[in-house]
């Protein structure tokens, strides 16, 4: 049965009722294509990024069950997590890095590397909207997750 809170798509996915419809299409086609995507989630009223670094890349796919809600199914897996649909902000084609959705006010992060000691054995922070998010050993491992955060 169907809740007063979902919305069914043509192909049978259900969905949050604040979910945009433009996220409904493309997330229907995502199931259809198989491709992977990375999926940003954060804040639909204000555009801000949650800045998530898990559970953010793979294939969309749909639950079993009465209930067929869109989940996020890694690489080499065959089960996933359901996608708070609703809070999604972008879809990115993995391979091809083309844009799929964007929402009007989404940002990325403003994002900086600086050398400093904050803990033994670290050498380097990343800022995250001028405030610190992690400490890194070397540049290399810092400006791995820069570029993370900023593609």
């Amino acid at each position: 049965m169907k809740s007063s809170s979902d919305i069914v798509s043509p192909n049978g996915a259900y969905y949050n009722k604040d979910t945009a419809p433009e996220v409904m299409k493309v997330l229907d086609k995502c199931i259809q294509n198989k491709k992977p995507v990375r999926i940003y989630l954060g804040n639909p009223e204000t555009g801000a990024n949650w800045n998530e670094e898990h559970d953010t890349i793979g294939r969309v796919g749909r639950s079993t069950g009465p209930h067929k809600v869109p989940l996020l199914v890694e690489e080499g897996k065959n089960w996933g997590g359901a996608i708070l649909t609703h809070c999604i902000l972008r879809i990115v084609q993995r391979r091809g890095a083309l844009e799929l959705y964007r929402h009007p006010k989404f940002k990325l992060p403003t994002v900086e590397i600086k050398e400093e000691a904050l803990c033994k054995g670290y050498s380097y922070a990343l800022y995250l909207n001028g405030e610190i998010y992690s400490n890194h050993k070397n540049l290399k491992s810092a400006v791995k997750l820069r570029d993370y955060f900023t593609e």
